[in-house]
């Protein structure tokens, strides 16, 4: 994993290299982790540097689209994230992060309800770590597009009946309101 010892300035060390790997501050949008990884909006993915974020230590660089990437960091991620708000916001830069931008959780919920069919397509809400699981009616009217606008990071498709939505650390918060709507 990471080449580095637990002191705090290794973390702001790592953090600097990271953003230079991202092209830049001005390329990020926002910023989160979960259990192991750095997962951020670019403004383009495109000025990434793998091989600078690689050198700062990460073990894999996971390009999701134009605009999304995750930075698989270990266990001492959270301390990296941190970091990196805190140079963010240092640098009165308007970056939104996940952590201090205020959700409306009632809100995703519904927009994920939408997103699987509709309430009355939703037999169970489960939810671990990172992930929504439910059990649906039909897996054929899950709507991945809704889904990704709602915030979902990914949608697991799993089999007819089973589907898995990584919603990210707030998982909890969304299925709490989820279980309110259905």
């Amino acid at each position: 994993m990471f080449k580095f010892g637990n002191k705090k300035e290794d973390y702001k060390e790592i953090a600097d290299k990271i953003v230079k790997g991202l092209g830049g501050r001005e390329n990020i949008i926002t910023i989160d982790n979960c259990v192991s990884r750095l997962r951020l909006e670019l403004h383009e993915t495109a000025k990434i540097n793998k091989d600078e974020l690689k050198d700062a230590g990460a073990v894999e660089v996971i390009v999701q689209d134009k605009n999304s990437v995750q930075i698989i960091i270990g266990p001492k991620v959270q301390f990296i994230a941190e970091e990196m708000k805190k140079k963010e916001c240092a640098c009165s830069s308007k970056i939104e992060t996940e952590s201090t931008s205020k959700k409306d959780f009632s809100e995703i919920a519904s927009e994920v309800i939408k997103g699987l069919g509709g309430k009355e397509n939703i037999i169970t809400i489960d939810n671990c770590i990172t992930r929504l699981r439910m059990e649906l009616r039909d897996s054929n009217l899950v709507d991945k597009v809704v889904l990704k606008q709602a915030g979902a990071v990914d949608t697991v498709v799993v089999d007819e009946h089973s589907v898995q939505v990584i919603i990210g650390s707030d998982v909890q918060e969304v299925a709490d309101e989820m279980r309110k709507q259905i």
